[in-house]
């Protein structure tokens, strides 16, 4: 493990347990003691749903350029990319899955936009239905002025989303401006001298391309996108009522929504901290106590993270996909 990690892992959990201090440790444990674990169940069942989903709308993806990988295959790529998802900040380490697709014949520019178009679905689903939560549902703003402009900056960061994926020369300029700022790209992209930018950036494009022709595909993929976040809300609210504080539907999406868009700040591994701290405060503005909202938000961490990192890992351990070269 490098020095950043380390520092990563450190501020992590020193949030987390200067929060427990803060919230109370026996709150905490009050919490969960109370819990119904019958609904607790429930809400593990839907784990084999949502990752079903995630397959689901991976193979479809990776069909966009190669529909010759088999299912188990897809299968085996989308855990272990998981895994290494969830011992890394902001799951950058789902990118791996660029390597496996490299080895069944796909340029590594291509595998790694194909393994980028995976989050980035995800991206405009709980983009969008953050902008429909915080102006429709949660009235958590109070200025109009302020409004206005929380508005305006995420339809500008939905509408870049959108034309980086339909606009070739716009994502081109974002693609050659980000790469080689982005330390862990640069690292990803070990380019042979032979591959020159603009063949890098073509077959980067290339996925993206696919879908635009294709967008009976791509709507395809978006209504899975939908089916899968509202999985997760009603995941997430179910593991709320096991407590006695449900919350409406709608407000829980919109909760993980802005949660999971916190979640791409890569300061901790796998959000630890960071997660909680926002959990706290988007959840108490609907009045639930403290102690439950971080109660429910390490109960999720465990149900939604940490088993599918499992059997993420167990499936790289068994499969003969371990050495990266």
């Amino acid at each position: 493990m490098g020095k950043e990690a380390v520092l990563k892992v450190i501020f992590g959990f020193g949030v987390l347990f200067f929060l427990l201090y803060l919230i109370g440790l026996e709150n905490i444990v009050n919490s969960f003691s109370g819990a119904n674990v019958q609904i607790i169940i429930l809400s593990i069942t839907i784990l084999p749903v949502v990752t079903i989903l995630h397959i689901v709308r991976w193979k479809m993806i990776v069909n966009v350029i190669n529909n010759k990988i088999s299912f188990w295959e897809t299968v085996k790529i989308y855990m272990i990319g998981l895994f290494f998802g969830t011992i890394t900040p902001s799951k950058l380490g789902e990118f791996l899955k660029y390597h496996y697709l490299n080895k069944r014949g796909i340029s590594k520019g291509t595998s790694l936009s194909l393994s980028l178009l995976d989050r980035l679905f995800d991206l405009i689903i709980v983009s969008v239905f953050s902008v429909i939560g915080i102006f429709l549902v949660t009235n958590l703003i109070v200025l109009e002025i302020e409004s206005i402009f929380i508005f305006i900056f995420f339809v500008l960061v939905i509408l870049a989303v959108i034309s980086m994926v339909f606009n070739k020369k716009i994502f081109f300029k974002l693609a050659g401006f980000f790469i080689p700022k982005l330390i862990f790209l640069k690292n990803i992209i070990r380019v042979s001298k032979k591959i020159n930018k603009n063949e890098l950036l073509e077959d980067m494009y290339l996925p993206f391309g696919m879908l635009k022709k294709n967008k009976k595909n791509a709507s395809a993929i978006v209504s899975i996108s939908i089916i899968i976040w509202l999985i997760l809300a009603f995941q997430a609210n179910t593991v709320l009522s096991s407590m006695n504080e449900p919350i409406a539907l709608e407000q829980m999406l919109v909760i993980i929504s802005i949660v999971s868009i916190i979640g791409l700040i890569p300061v901790t591994i796998s959000g630890i901290g960071t997660r909680e701290v926002s959990f706290v405060f988007l959840l108490t503005l609907f009045r639930i106590p403290p102690n439950v909202a971080v109660s429910v938000s390490l109960l999720l961490f465990f149900i939604t993270l940490v088993l599918p990192g499992v059997f993420g890992g167990i499936t790289y351990v068994f499969s003969n996909e371990r050495k990266i070269k």
